[in-house]
């Protein structure tokens, strides 16, 4: 009786370990996914931004050369 007794026990503590150390190994997991995704994330925010002041600064100086065309043309009537 005894040893059927340590026995269920002993199962019902290894079940639980195993719990704890599925708990464990999954939050790890997604931690590192999390981690991951952020740094892609960085990543991609990163080369929109360059993207988007390069644009900026094309239209800026496509502005400057507007605002010449415009001096000119006033200049010439």
């Amino acid at each position: 009786m005894q040893s059927k007794l340590t026995r269920c026990v002993d199962s019902v503590r290894s079940a639980l370990y195993v719990q704890l150390i599925l708990k464990i190994c999954i939050s790890q997991f997604f931690k590192i996914i999390k981690s991951k995704i952020q740094k892609t994330l960085i990543h991609l925010e990163t080369a929109e931004l360059l993207r988007l002041n390069q644009i900026e600064r094309n239209s800026l100086i496509s502005r400057l050369f507007l605002v010449q065309k415009v001096r000119i043309v006033i200049t010439e009537l």
